[in-house]
């Protein structure tokens, strides 16, 4: 997942996401900001609820207009999607954070991205790049728990990339 600085005279720092673009972006000072998602959870608000038991839910609300490189919307599905093939322990990612802490991705809507979590994550809200969508309109006919060779060889993943990246992101302003 590709960053790339570009500085200039009398050119504020940009990033450049090249592919792909998480949830939420760190800023220069690494605090989370939003990026794909309109806002980021809230501890102790209806988006970041701690349970009694220590299990947690987050919520996303997507931005509205997102778009991957192909034109098709960007969906709460395509994290959900995201999740599953994720989670498929021969890809070697069920086992490390943040997807060792998740029990469950939802969409109850398009724009929104529910996960509940297992035990508490402190950087739930921090989802910059261990946690991204994937293409479902390109994959979902390649996902097959039990062949995961069927998900790792499409062309997707060589010729036919779509992605999610952003151009150019200001720098983010003190709020």
């Amino acid at each position: 997942r590709p960053v790339r600085q570009i500085q200039g005279a009398g050119q504020p720092t940009a990033t450049l996401r090249a592919f792909n673009a998480g949830l939420a972006l760190a800023d220069e000072r690494y605090l989370p900001r939003p990026y794909l998602a309109a806002s980021l959870p809230q501890l102790n608000t209806e988006s970041w609820k701690v349970f009694s038991d220590g299990r947690m839910e987050t919520s996303y609300r997507l931005r509205p207009n997102a778009t991957w490189h192909d034109g098709t919307p960007l969906s709460a599905e395509d994290f959900v999607f995201a999740w599953r093939v994720d989670t498929i322990p021969a890809f070697g990612l069920a086992d490390s954070a943040p997807f060792v802490y998740m029990d469950e991705a939802m969409a109850p809507d398009d724009r929104t991205l529910v996960i509940r979590w297992k035990k508490p994550y402190p950087d739930a809200a921090m989802l910059v790049d261990g946690f991204q969508a994937l293409p479902r309109h390109i994959l979902a006919t390649a996902y097959d728990p039990g062949q995961p060779d069927t998900m790792m060889n499409h062309i997707y993943w060589s010729r036919e990339y779509v992605g999610l990246g952003i151009v150019a992101v200001k720098p983010f302003l003190a709020s």
